[in-house]
């Protein structure tokens, strides 16, 4: 803009100059050319001098104060915090010495791939117990232990019921020996190791403990004889995979949903009117409302 105001300058300093050449050019009114001298060569004419008075210039426009430049500072980016996220890692139940009743085994009985089951949340009590049912034979899953009844009699009409009317198989695993860890159940051939079938039996076998029944300690008995093995090697309960999916499904149903979470799961069995009926629960040794019902076709007992 100041280049421009000095061309415009220059402008008015020449046009000024122009005007003074004119008036001194031409000749005033009224005046005879013929009583002029005769004209002479004029002489070179001299560059007028231009007053600094005959051209003012316009006051420049005041410059706008300068813009402050901010300058930003870098920023420094917070630290996010990271959330490590351990993987669960599968803890195998412990069992428990109860006085009368069963504990939880290690379930190495049947060993399989567990098969993942979508949408167990929205499925019946059930069919969420077999999804309980496979972790727990991986060693995903709380110590159970389920006391059976201090009375004689109410033992011996529980271990029917079991046997007869659920379904339960009483097995011999001795825990020693080249027979380590196999099974041998009753009506199979000397010294042959029975393999359940996966698809019909829970890999959750139960330890008795306490007091037995009468006629469990008879049947446990037969099967060391027919196997030619100690009466004092260890015994399991096996049953269907159907009453102990049953079991689970119900235990999940009565916790709402707070199975997963627990450490130790107690109750006890009991048998009204036909039905096998599992109350008194506890979890990590808090009461908690609520039985489970394990009903069956059988009648006899």
């Amino acid at each position: 803009m100041a280049r421009r105001l000095l061309l415009g300058a220059g402008s008015v300093g020449l046009s000024a100059l122009l005007a003074a050449l004119m008036l001194t050019a031409t000749p005033p009114p009224g005046r005879d050319r013929r009583q002029e001298p005769p004209e002479t060569m004029p002489a070179k004419p001299q560059p007028a001098k231009v007053e600094a008075s005959s051209a003012v210039l316009p006051v420049p426009p005041r410059k706008p104060p300068p813009v402050p430049v901010r300058v930003l500072e870098p920023t420094v980016p917070r630290a996010e915090k990271v959330l490590t996220v351990r993987p669960l890692r599968p803890t195998a139940p412990k069992p428990i010495k109860v006085a009368n009743g069963e504990a939880t085994a290690n379930p190495t009985v049947m060993e399989q791939p567990a098969k993942p089951i979508a949408g167990a949340k929205n499925q019946s009590s059930a069919v969420r117990g077999r999804v309980l049912l496979r972790l727990l034979e991986h060693g995903r899953g709380p110590a159970i232990e389920l006391a059976w009844p201090g009375a004689a009699s109410e033992r011996a009409r529980l271990y029917r019921h079991f046997r007869d009317c659920l379904g339960m198989r009483l097995a011999l695993s001795p825990d020693r020996g080249p027979a380590a860890g196999r099974l041998f159940v009753a009506n199979d051939p000397p010294g042959q190791a029975w393999r359940p079938n996966s698809d019909r039996y829970s890999g959750f076998a139960r330890r008795p403990a306490g007091r037995l029944a009468v006629a469990e300690r008879d049947d446990l008995r037969a099967i060391a004889r027919r196997h030619d093995l100690s009466p004092y090697t260890p015994a399991m309960r096996i049953f269907p995979r159907r009453v102990d999916a049953r079991l689970l499904g119900g235990l999940d149903r009565v916790l709402a949903g707070a199975y997963g979470r627990a450490g130790a799961i107690r109750a006890s069995y009991r048998l009204q009117a036909g039905t096998i009926q599992v109350r008194d629960i506890q979890v990590d040794g808090r009461a908690v409302p609520g039985s489970i019902s394990l009903n069956s076709p059988c009648r006899g007992s």
